[in-house]
């Protein structure tokens, strides 16, 4: 049974029905300060690429990944960085 802030429950076959939960979820959350100007940066970026904030933050995660060659062949989420042998 799942508890709802209303105190209503739920099954988790309901919630499932309801999307509560999903195949590939990603549970975990990194939150970070970002200046006005770095703000406005991503908004403009978000609204040129039509890609979410969070998918911006990833591609950028991987990127990093692949320039630092620090998080050889490491799977994490979505993202497959292999770095041996390109």
């Amino acid at each position: 049974m799942i508890r709802t802030e209303a105190g209503q429950g739920r099954t988790s076959r309901e919630a499932v029905k309801m999307g509560k939960y999903k195949e590939d979820a990603r549970y975990n959350v990194i939150s970070m300060r970002v200046s006005d100007d770095e703000k406005a940066t991503l908004e403009a970026l978000t609204h040129q690429s039509c890609k979410s904030i969070s998918r911006l933050m990833r591609e950028a995660i991987e990127l990093y990944a692949r320039q630092t060659q620090s998080f050889s062949g490491r799977k994490t989420g979505r993202l497959r960085v292999e770095l041996s042998g390109e």
